[in-house]
């Protein structure tokens, strides 16, 4: 799958605000959009806790190390 924002998958109308934004502006938001829509999404999954658990540690590993790309999949 080739990278595409979640702003521009889960939030069109955000997504199509931001044509109004600087660019440098509409990449920060759509950068922590794609943090929240991440955490949401397992925290939503319908898995045991310690899937979830497990997910979460790695998501923030992930981030800490600044992986971003690893939890667009």
């Amino acid at each position: 799958m080739t990278y595409k924002s979640y702003l521009s998958v889960y939030a069109k109308s955000f997504s199509w605000a931001g044509v109004f934004l600087p660019k440098k502006t509409l990449k920060k938001c759509s950068a922590l959009y794609d943090f929240c829509r991440v955490a949401d999404n397992i925290a939503d999954n319908d898995e045991e806790i310690w899937v979830k658990e497990k997910k979460f540690k790695q998501f923030e590993n992930d981030f800490n190390q600044k992986k971003f790309e690893s939890n667009r999949k």
